[in-house]
């Protein structure tokens, strides 16, 4: 690409990525987190190896740690719905009643960015979702040693 920019690296199974703010980038379908924008640590000439082995197995370990992942969005809906019923706050479309546990969050919840960057001391994995009932924040499920760090409320 010349001096300045790094040239296109290509994954088989993941595509084709370009490097843009100091990240590699691309779009992603992951099976158990749909199209998703995927961002992998590395130098100039390429993702991290560790970055893009991660980047080949995040779906499944998604997928592993659905249930645990589900009680903590559970657990981060509670007091938006406490306010909702309180009229605290407005649904705006978004109906808390109909969630009854961690399982009915799920479809409520969307992927938009998996971050991978071995170099975060605290998580190697952030997945950042939007929630139908915290449209102000994307919520960051922070995975680090095949465990769930934490879901952040405010990525």
């Amino acid at each position: 690409m010349g001096w300045f920019g790094s040239d296109p690296f290509t994954d088989t199974r993941l595509g084709t990525f370009k490097r843009t703010g100091g990240v590699w980038v691309t779009r992603a379908e992951l099976p158990a987190l749909g199209q998703v924008e995927l961002q992998l640590a590395g130098d100039r000439a390429a993702p991290s190896r560790e970055s893009l082995a991660c980047a080949h197995e995040v779906s499944a370990l998604y997928a592993a740690l659905r249930v645990e992942i589900g009680r903590a969005l559970y657990e981060h809906l509670e007091p938006y719905a406490d306010a909702i019923r309180a009229g605290e706050m407005v649904a705006d479309g978004f109906d808390p009643s109909r969630i009854r546990g961690p399982e009915d969050t799920w479809p409520h919840v969307e992927a938009s960015v998996v971050s991978i960057d071995p170099a975060r001391t605290e998580f190697l994995i952030e997945i950042q979702l939007r929630a139908a009932w915290d449209e102000e924040h994307t919520l960051g499920v922070r995975i680090r040693g095949g465990t769930l760090v934490e879901v952040c409320g405010s990525v």
